[in-house]
């Protein structure tokens, strides 16, 4: 009995390698996960997405014309303040002229 115990645990422990030239190569059927990835997007046509160049161009004007709108209310503020130091230094000269002529009139300090 023990000789036969043996005989079969000597059995299980022999592993066998069959040939591979006897045996046909079977095909996996794996999917290349690049691939997958790559066609993700193929049932989408060039025409659903918007050109980038054109969202940037129109985001440029946009800004060019934000900015020249700026610079117009900008360039009227200055205006608007150059014409107000004009009059307040005209008004300044003829105060001091007036003040001038006022002195004339008055008696002098001794």
């Amino acid at each position: 009995m023990n000789k036969e115990k043996q005989k079969l645990t000597d059995d299980n422990l022999l592993v066998m390698f069959p040939a591979s030239k006897n045996f046909p190569v079977e095909e996996l059927s794996i999917e290349d996960p690049l691939e997958e990835l790559l066609l993700e997007f193929s049932h989408f046509q060039d025409e659903d997405f918007e050109d980038d160049d054109d969202i940037y161009e129109n985001a440029m004007q946009a800004e060019a014309l934000m900015v020249e709108d700026i610079l117009k209310k900008n360039q009227h503020q200055n205006e608007l303040l150059r014409d107000q130091m004009n009059l307040l230094e005209e008004t300044s000269m003829r105060m001091k002229y007036l003040l001038d002529e006022i002195e004339l009139y008055l008696p002098k300090k001794r």
